[in-house]
């Protein structure tokens, strides 16, 4: 279960993030997950909720996650390749505009993280 290395690591910038917002006890997380990221949202959710923040500052606190298409990007023309396209251009490795073959997974394919929000040390 790789997902609960990446919550790990995920944690970290948000104990970082909460720090330098002065927030004592959080409430919320957002965060942005690439669908070519290879990550469970359910797993990594988990991995948060039973195994990174019970106890402390983040215990009981909402994740929500946003999923993110992934896209490629033609290094001849530079077409940004999207969803539906994407899963064709894939299979033939090929650009839907130029019918180039340098394509490159360019988004969709990591976390971000969107927000931290939370009660604040007075």
């Amino acid at each position: 279960m790789h997902e609960l290395a990446c919550a790990t690591e995920i944690f970290r910038k948000l104990k970082k993030i909460a720090t330098q917002k002065n927030i004592k006890k959080v409430s919320m997380i957002k965060l942005s997950i690439g669908k070519a990221s290879g990550i469970a949202p359910d797993f990594l959710i988990h991995s948060f909720r039973d195994h990174l923040f019970e106890g402390g500052e983040f215990s009981g606190a909402d994740v929500i996650i946003e999923t993110e298409e992934p896209y490629l990007i033609c290094k001849s023309c530079g077409a940004k390749v999207t969803k539906d396209f994407a899963e064709v251009s894939i299979i033939l490795k090929e650009c839907q505009v130029c019918k180039g073959a340098y394509l490159a997974l360019a988004g969709g394919n990591d976390i971000k993280i969107i927000s931290v929000e939370g009660e604040k040390i007075e």
